[in-house]
């Protein structure tokens, strides 16, 4: 089918392979079909369906990019609300652990906000703020390991600035006491 030059044909067994959810399939064939339908009214259905592949195939930051591309291009589909979303999670899927870097966590943090604004009457908005406080907690934690990482090997200028720096981004933490001590 991936040679066949009969583009209904390989619309149709696109279409069937997304419903059985062989994501890795269909994923070549609806590259492909994007670009001979680009400019139809298909192509919304095709794009949407693409992202949805990556992001059932767990390449998140790829499929992020697609969701992301699918709102600027797409913005009066039925699938933007969702896709905004998705570009979040996305990324909050695609976040490392505390003691990584996290320029993923920050791009979810600022992608939620994104969405809480543009949709207040969201039926996503307490998933939404479950998943800041979450992400916010890592950027917490990474903060207060710094602290402690100085204080350990006995740099105790930088302990100092990263302690107040802590402490002026998270003063109600639960980590006051032991940093206000290092």
């Amino acid at each position: 089918m991936l040679k066949s030059s009969d583009y209904d044909a390989k619309y149709e067994y696109a279409m069937e392979l997304y419903g059985k959810q062989e994501y890795v399939k269909v994923h070549s064939i609806l590259e492909e079909l994007i670009r001979v339908y680009k400019g139809t009214p298909t192509a919304e259905d095709l794009y949407y369906q693409y992202a949805m592949c990556e992001y059932h195939l767990g390449d998140y930051e790829l499929a992020a990019f697609r969701f992301g591309n699918f709102v600027k291009n797409f913005g009066r589909s039925e699938h933007v609300e969702e896709c905004s979303y998705l570009v979040a999670h996305c990324y909050y899927l695609s976040a490392p652990p505390h003691h990584l870097d996290q320029e993923q966590t920050k791009k979810a943090i600022n992608e939620y906000k994104t969405f809480m604004s543009r949709y207040p009457e969201s039926n996503k908005m307490d998933e939404c703020n479950k998943r800041l406080t979450d992400l916010f907690s890592r950027l917490e934690r990474k903060s207060y390991e710094l602290v402690k990482l100085y204080y350990k090997i006995e740099d105790y200028r930088s302990t100092v600035i990263a302690a107040k720096n802590f402490l002026a981004e998270y003063p109600g933490s639960q980590y006051t006491e032991e940093v206000r001590y290092m």
